[in-house]
């Protein structure tokens, strides 16, 4: 049995399929959506992606279901995909994103409770999170750099996002931003057993945002 299966093995041609980055991923979604005849605002791409994940096939079908639920307007507002993944303009995991950067302990508590009253979104918020936290570490490095395209392509923001992301970073510092890295990590391990996930995001919020004394030790070295 094992002859046959070799000889296929070492006779046949093999293609890899390299697993696609958000920026081509985003590409892909606005110019499907073109062929759709529906036009996405800026912020649609990273909310579908962190509704359905980077699965083409699920993203396209999410955009049929939008193409359809517009209508003959044919232009999606941020509305339309907030209803369409579940959150709401106020609620939502960018504005969290924003109260967290800002280090607005009300607000975030807020948005956070009123999202996972609506839905089980634990391991969304945490992805998320986790995305514009790494991003944040990239830009410690990048303050001095003034080509926008290689800030948006090193800290993987959308370029209509660098510089709010550099006033969280100013707000947060950078040994917050490194310490929020551990309290994440922390978190994924916590939703994966049995605590309360809502205590459980509730303690992230606020060890992020709270922590006076962030943990010195570096979660990742830079080169």
């Amino acid at each position: 049995m094992r002859y046959p299966l070799n000889r296929l093995i070492t006779a046949a041609t093999w293609i890899e399929y390299p697993r696609q980055s958000e920026s081509s991923v985003r590409s892909w979604m606005n110019a499907h959506a073109a062929r759709l005849g529906l036009t996405l605002p800026a912020e649609a791409p990273d909310l579908l992606m962190a509704k359905v994940g980077m699965g083409l096939r699920e993203i396209a079908m999410e955009l049929e279901k939008l193409r359809i639920y517009v209508g003959e307007r044919g232009s999606a507002t941020v509305e339309d995909v907030h209803s369409l993944a579940g959150s709401t303009r106020e609620f939502n995991v960018f504005e969290l994103q924003r109260a967290v950067g800002r280090r607005d302990a009300a607000a975030a508590m807020k948005i956070l409770n009123a999202m996972l009253e609506a839905d089980s979104q634990e391991i969304m918020i945490l992805t998320m999170l986790v995305r514009h936290f790494m991003s944040l570490y990239a830009l410690i490095d990048l303050r001095t750099v003034t080509d926008q395209a290689q800030i948006a392509r090193q800290s993987g923001l959308q370029p209509f996002a660098i510089s709010e992301a550099f006033q969280h970073l100013d707000a947060l510092g950078p040994r917050r931003v490194e310490s929020a890295l551990h309290y994440l990590r922390q978190a994924e391990r916590s939703l994966r057993s049995s605590a309360d996930r809502r205590t459980t995001m509730e303690i992230l919020i606020t060890s992020i945002i709270g922590s006076d004394e962030p943990t010195p030790s570096r979660i990742f070295a830079r080169a």
